[in-house]
């Protein structure tokens, strides 16, 4: 099964349900791209590094609420079987640093995938992240649809 690393974006999208330039709920939309991994199409990978990102964010937006929906939505993917957790190290942030010291956190996601062995980084992104394409193909979810 191939694997698919899934960017902070990706998620905080689905669960805060916000609104595209298309006046279309995004979350809706993204519903079809997490069934890719509750029918197990792909293995869903994150980092810890993506947890953090989209607790911060829940928290500096004041949706704290949504932190359980997210926790409970990895719990499910543990429960099938179907996600890698990756943590970072040291070692992760100086490549990360290396590859782009303009824009680390985005780095950091393609190091991490990287290094799982991705095929996949799944972004909305995709203008922030199309220099790293050298690294792993970068593709938006509902491309993958």
């Amino acid at each position: 099964m191939k694997k698919l690393y899934v960017d902070s974006c990706v998620f905080i999208s689905y669960l805060t349900n916000e609104m595209n330039t298309f006046n279309s709920f995004k979350g809706e939309r993204y519903y079809s791209f997490f069934d890719l991994f509750y029918n197990k199409t792909y293995k869903l990978v994150i980092s810890t590094w993506v947890i953090i990102e989209v607790k911060r964010y829940f928290k500096s937006k004041n949706m704290d609420y949504l932190d359980s929906l997210f926790e409970n939505m990895i719990d499910e993917f543990k429960s099938i079987g179907n996600i890698i957790i990756l943590r970072f190290n040291e070692e992760d942030k100086l490549k990360a640093r290396g590859l782009d010291s303009n824009n680390y956190p985005d780095a950091l996601h393609v190091i991490l995938a990287h290094k799982c062995n991705c095929s996949l980084l799944t972004t909305e992104n995709i203008v922030d992240f199309i220099k790293y394409k050298h690294l792993i193909e970068i593709i938006h979810p509902l491309d993958l649809m």
